[in-house]
């Protein structure tokens, strides 16, 4: 069980997304472009046992849907709340949570030095994101579309979003990875919208079928609109409708490289 209103924070986060361990260690390593948090370390956080650094707080908030600095304000109180308990403790026992504070302190200091947290400085500095970071975001995008075979659109509602988060976090600082990271914000939108007419909520399921819309308009890329307009056909308001929906989708994607597509 967690030990302190931070780690059941951390807890109920993941388990409103319906993420195990290993799953939010996945979606946070989405976000930061490395394959570098662990299940373990998801555990250690929602133990008490350490405390995210700012950089992976970061990660964890958009992975869950969140703003960064909502999960910065809550760990600066966990760690007040800490340096409160040891003072009232007594003289022996505060070096004993002296050094068990200092333990944590150096594990965050090393994880400021793995690859992930290297990432967290350059795109807080604004430097530009990465290949490897860019191509780790698109491949999410790819297996999310895989998982909607496999999930409910409830499982697959918080996944989706908090990825399409993740990639509009990213595009600002996407440089030459631009055009490929807008496809795949564009290719997630439009399964966010069908995860929503899914369950029920035409509104929002138009609403991210434009922005993959505008997407696709952005980088050129037909068969991105074609696969906005396949999803939207299930919701059309006739069957006349749906038709003139696909026919255009399969435009869309006609001429040399969209095999995969006009499949």
């Amino acid at each position: 069980m967690a030990t302190d209103e931070f780690a059941e924070l951390l807890l109920r986060l993941r388990k409103k997304t319906g993420r195990t361990q290993e799953e939010q260690a996945e979606a946070i390593n989405a976000v930061s472009g490395r394959e570098t948090m662990t299940p373990r370390e998801i555990n250690r956080y929602e133990h008490g046992q350490n405390i995210p650094t700012k950089h992976t707080l970061a990660h964890i908030a958009v992975a869950c849907g969140l703003s960064p600095e909502y999960l910065k304000r809550e760990a600066a109180a966990a760690r007040a709340r800490r340096r409160r308990n040891a003072r009232r403790e007594g003289e022996d026992q505060d070096d004993v949570k002296r050094r068990t504070l200092l333990g944590g302190a150096v594990v965050g200091a090393a994880a400021a030095a793995e690859p992930w947290e290297r990432l967290g400085h350059a795109l807080s500095g604004g430097r530009k994101i990465d290949g490897d970071a860019a191509a780790t975001l698109v491949e999410r995008a790819g297996d999310l579309h895989t998982k909607e075979r496999q999930l409910t659109a409830r499982q697959l509602q918080g996944e989706v979003e908090a990825h399409l988060d993740a990639l509009t976090a990213a595009l600002p600082r996407a440089g030459g990875n631009e055009r490929t990271l807008t496809i795949a914000a564009g290719e997630t939108a439009a399964l966010a919208g069908w995860v929503a007419w899914d369950l029920g909520d035409d509104v929002r399921a138009h609403a991210y079928y434009k922005v993959t819309m505008d997407c696709a308009k952005a980088t050129g890329h037909p068969p991105l609109r074609a696969l906005s307009l396949a999803y939207a056909s299930y919701g059309a308001t006739s069957p006349v409708k749906a038709r003139e929906l696909l026919m255009q989708a399969a435009k869309d994607v006609r001429g040399p490289g969209n095999a995969a597509a006009a499949a």
